[in-house]
């Protein structure tokens, strides 16, 4: 697999959370494209947003 650089710039109020956004970055770049897609288009609803972030409870028991 061909591997891409990407530059972004990361808005934070301080340092640890630059580190975390940084981090959480670093993971879902290893996402593949169809994941990192259906990611993206929350980000278009406010509506989506609240749910997915009112739901983390329930997403958790997935983790491991």
């Amino acid at each position: 697999m061909q591997k891409y650089q990407l530059q972004v710039e990361i808005k934070a109020g301080d340092p640890f959370e630059f580190k975390a956004k940084k981090e959480a970055l670093e993971k879902i770049s290893k996402l593949d494209g169809t994941t990192l897609t259906n990611l993206a288009n929350l980000t278009s609803s406010e509506k989506a947003i609240k749910k997915f972030n009112d739901n983390q409870g329930f997403i958790k028991t997935f983790i491991k």
